[in-house]
């Protein structure tokens, strides 16, 4: 049944088998999601190609969500907020084979993306600017699921090498990895099995195996960039999630809590607007329902502080 519902929505990722065209057309290609990430945008399919800039992007609208029965989007854009694509169409400078060793690399969904945000007001940024790092290197993806973003740091390691450390802002885990046949092109897309077909799909995804395969993918990472002496810390902007995770944080050795501790004073005392941000957008993002650059400041002075406990013995 739930093979012919993706089927009926032109979704590939449940067939059987894939045919020569998916081997050639997405296999064959860059292992990298940001070229192969899509939104699925009502019946269109927009992506993002390299090396291109534009003012809006899905779900960076007025509308709540954007669901994809409204047929009366308005856009407003700004001349604030820009997203312009690298050469494997994340949003950060060109990934650089010969600077990879001293720079940092983020990863995460719309929260390390910074949807409805200014570029430089996102939390990855402004950490990677603390840190004093040369390049920004930003994995971040609207939309993205876990698996993607693990995925993607195997990926990027593989193609361009170690770097100097990596930092992860995970979502719910209720996002699994999809594919959407488009243009004789496939992509990636992260469905939300669970809400847009709770029947269906709590047959395979229940709740306990999609924090199982969590649990021992993010420990492989773990282990992997211990093994490749690379310096890790991660945490998750949502609170269901890392009340769960709370409750198994010994056995991780990178985990740091963001929710739990987004209210402690000393995360908290340093916030404050730089001349170069936006009043505008401090308390909500441009799309209303992403956070603003308040919590990103909090998210960053956690990471901060997590970072200069654990790698430079800062208390």
């Amino acid at each position: 049944m739930i093979k012919d519902i993706f089927k009926k929505k032109n979704i590939v990722g449940w067939q059987d088998t894939f045919d020569d065209i998916f081997l050639e057309k997405f296999l064959s290609k860059s292992f990298m999601f940001g070229k192969h990430n899509s939104y699925l945008y009502g019946e269109d399919v927009i992506t993002n190609p390299p090396n291109t800039e534009t003012l809006v992007l899905c779900p960076d609208c007025i509308d709540h969500g954007c669901e994809s029965n409204n047929k009366k989007r308005k856009y407003y854009p700004d001349s604030n907020i820009s997203y312009s694509f690298n050469n494997e169409s994340y949003r950060c400078d060109n990934f650089n084979l010969e600077k990879t060793n001293n720079n940092f690399l983020f990863s995460g969904c719309s929260y390390t993306f910074g949807s409805g945000l200014p570029y430089n007001s996102t939390w990855a940024y402004q950490l990677n600017k603390d840190l004093c790092g040369d390049q920004f290197y930003n994995l971040g993806l609207n939309a993205n699921s876990q698996k993607a973003i693990i995925y993607d740091i195997y990926n990027y390691i593989r193609k361009y090498g170690k770097p100097k450390a990596v930092f992860i802002l995970f979502p719910d885990i209720s996002r699994v990895i999809g594919f959407v046949d488009s243009l004789s092109s496939i992509e990636v897309k992260t469905r939300l099995l669970k809400e847009e077909y709770p029947n269906e799909s709590s047959r395979f995804f229940t709740q306990d195996l999609l924090y199982f395969d969590f649990y021992n993918s993010i420990c492989a990472l773990e282990d992997y960039l211990k093994s490749i002496d690379v310096p890790f810390l991660w945490g998750t902007w949502h609170q269901e999630t890392e009340e769960v995770l709370n409750l198994v944080s010994k056995n991780f050795n990178n985990y740091v809590k963001i929710f739990t501790n987004s209210n402690s004073a000393k995360y908290f005392k340093d916030v404050k607007i730089e001349n170069n941000m936006s009043l505008r957008y401090w308390d909500l993002s441009r799309d209303l329902t992403h956070p603003g650059i308040k919590t990103h400041m909090i998210i960053k002075n956690i990471f901060l502080y997590e970072w200069k406990k654990k790698y430079e013995n800062i208390n």
